[in-house]
């Protein structure tokens, strides 16, 4: 993510949260483009899902496989 979204990937970012809703939504769009998250239409709200947690998470081997 530092790579590709140099701006958005900061520690301090992770550590006290996002201040602005907009910027969230700007960030999350942007890790859904990268291939990071996967947007879900559920009901009215969009869900940003993890794919490669829910998989770890969800299955008995963890294999990982490396983001491209």
């Amino acid at each position: 993510m530092r790579t590709h979204l140099p701006k958005i990937y900061t520690r301090e970012l992770v550590d006290k949260g996002i201040s602005q809703r907009q910027a969230a939504s700007r960030y999350l769009h942007n890790l859904a483009a990268l291939g990071v998250l996967r947007e879900m239409p559920f009901g009215k709200e969009k869900l940003f899902i993890h794919p490669k947690l829910m998989q770890l998470l969800s299955r008995d081997s963890n294999a990982f496989h490396f983001y491209a």
